[in-house]
């Protein structure tokens, strides 16, 4: 059982936005997104900022080792010792790559480095990081990694260092109040899935496991009053209170199986990423907790249940209740899964789940889970996915 440690310093609550920019050293370069740009926050955070010296704002989803060189050689060397980070996870991971790159003087080198191992740079002294979550799910803001996908091999890489820890989080539950359905369902069920695969996680520790329960507990009824009134600040403010508290619990365990059996359909599919690694959470739910009852305790409990087969139901329920079917048809088909072959045993992933678990095992819970969610043995109702 390892030990906790995560020394991001947590500033939480509504308008605490405002207060980032003060507490920012006297020169830094923000990294945003579109969106973030788009809705004021940028300038917003500009006019309270003693100096920034310049800004990119075209971080887009799911950040491929491509869109980072290019970003990083469009914005150079720069002076700042921080970057600031507005947007969602993926403006979040932008920033720690570019952050990265900004460690080293040579050519783009992360390219070589995520797929060849080439060593980090000695010293690694990345610009200090200042994180600013827009949306609630991925806790990247907790987190000393950086997915980043290569569009070429169609696979996922973690950037990950100690140094790309941020020196301080910023998470405002106002900064949500405008997203959209379709991503407060992808977001706040990627912070379930964080939370879930901290628990079944053989780096699980006693605050890991308290900090997930916590999160576990928050999402299903937070997710539906949010999706029933959008502008309840009180319902967005549990959601980023979970996202958080998954954060934190998974920046110390890693993800696991459903992330792992996620990855090929993001990258083959299209699948967004919060779809992809929770429709699997009931079936890899019953099949861990075959293996380990104990182990799976503090999900059961977490959901209010009593029992594993009670869990596994309150998780379909939430599917169910979300049309999750509706959200994944459009990508993914049985046959489909069955054309991707042996691809859904990501390293350093699988392992980390309490149950060994090969290919076809992995494959045989996505079928499953599929099958429920389509409620018919068959391939039916839809075209081959993108």
């Amino acid at each position: 059982m390892s030990a906790f440690h995560n020394p991001v310093a947590v500033h939480f609550g509504a308008g605490v936005f405002d207060a980032a920019a003060a507490m920012v050293p006297d020169l830094c370069y923000v990294i945003a997104s579109p969106g973030a740009l788009a809705r004021g926050l940028v300038d917003r955070f500009r006019a309270r900022a003693r100096n920034v010296e310049g800004v990119y704002a075209a971080a887009a989803p799911n950040p491929t080792l491509r869109a980072v060189r290019d970003a990083a050689a469009q914005i150079g060397a720069i002076r700042s010792q921080t970057l600031v980070a507005i947007g969602g996870g993926s403006a979040l991971d932008t920033a720690k790559a570019i952050a990265a790159a900004q460690a080293s003087p040579a050519p783009f080198w992360l390219t070589d480095h995520l797929r060849d191992g080439r060593p980090l740079p000695s010293p690694f002294q990345p610009p200090r990081l200042i994180m600013i979550p827009t949306t609630a799910g991925t806790g990247s803001e907790m987190t000393m990694w950086a997915t980043l996908w290569d569009d070429e091999a169609r696979t996922k890489f973690s950037l990950a260092h100690e140094a790309l820890y941020a020196a301080a989080a910023f998470v405002d539950p106002e900064l949500t109040l405008s997203v959209p359905p379709g991503v407060t369902i992808a977001t706040a069920l990627d912070a379930l899935s964080h939370a879930m695969e901290a628990v079944w996680n053989r780096r699980a520790n006693p605050v890991s496991d308290a900090l997930a329960a916590q999160a576990i507990a928050l999402i299903p009824g937070a997710l539906r009053d949010a999706l029933a009134n959008p502008a309840t600040l009180a319902a967005r403010e549990a959601l980023s209170r979970a996202s958080a508290l998954a954060g934190l619990a998974f920046s110390n365990t890693r993800t696991a199986l459903a992330h792992s059996i996620s990855y090929p359909l993001t990258a083959h599919c299209g699948l967004p990423h919060g779809l992809a690694c929770s429709l699997t959470l009931p079936e890899i739910l019953e099949w861990n907790a075959a293996h380990d009852p104990a182990r799976i305790a503090p999900i059961v409990r977490a959901l209010g249940c009593a029992s594993v087969t009670a869990a596994v139901d309150c998780l379909a329920r939430l599917h169910e209740d979300l049309r999750l079917s509706d959200l994944v048809q459009p990508y993914v088909t049985v046959s489909r899964v069955e054309a991707l072959g042996a691809c859904f045993i990501a390293p350093g992933r699988a392992e980390n789940n309490i149950r060994p678990v090969d290919n076809e095992r992995a494959k045989a819970l996505l079928v499953a889970s599929l099958r429920r969610l389509w409620l018919s043995p068959n391939d039916h109702l839809k075209p081959e996915g993108r």
